[in-house]
């Protein structure tokens, strides 16, 4: 389970990053792309950072309820973004139709 967790999360960074590359503008595709690996890096250190002291303070049993709490965080922001980044388009409609 470990392995198959661990793989995964290995795998969203160069889709996300492939992603980004796609909808950057050329002349600032560098900026964007050093941007999302500065975030993806100051994410890791913050996580780490975060994980050591909660199992610090609270211990090390119950840190399978932090993480579980921040994936559920981070799957609201991202259901939040795409709703709000979603297109609004409607439907054309024909006139002869």
């Amino acid at each position: 389970m470990y392995f198959v967790w661990g793989g995964l999360l290995g795998a969203t960074t160069p889709v996300l990053t492939a992603l980004i590359s796609r909808v950057a503008p050329d002349q600032q595709q560098g900026r964007v792309l050093g941007l999302a690996q500065s975030t993806a890096q100051m994410s890791a250190i913050c996580g780490i950072a975060l994980g050591g002291w909660f199992a610090q303070v609270a211990g090390l049993s119950n840190i399978y309820f932090l993480v579980g709490l921040v994936y559920l965080v981070g799957l609201f922001a991202c259901t939040f973004g795409y709703v709000r980044m979603r297109p609004l388009t409607r439907p054309v409609q024909h006139s002869g139709d």
